[in-house]
């Protein structure tokens, strides 16, 4: 099997309109490829519950329209 993937999901066109040149293409592997929508798996903390952590972290992601940060107060 090759260890190159041929499908790529571009959401804006206009970032491969000089895709010509281009000899290489890197991609992290995340859930917003994968699933479509990140979201909160796993929560690592060190002195404070889990739930007051992430019950902070959505009070200072609330403001934000950001993918990860609506999967923070989703979670």
């Amino acid at each position: 099997e090759s260890m190159y993937k041929k499908n790529i999901l571009v959401s804006h066109k206009a970032a491969f309109s000089d895709s010509a040149y281009m000899n290489l293409l890197f991609s992290d592997k995340t859930g917003t490829i994968t699933e479509g929508n990140p979201v909160v798996t796993d929560i690592l903390s060190d002195g404070i519950s889990e739930d007051e952590l992430l019950k902070i972290a959505a009070s200072v992601e609330k403001p934000s329209e950001h993918p990860l940060a609506g999967a923070i107060i989703e979670a």
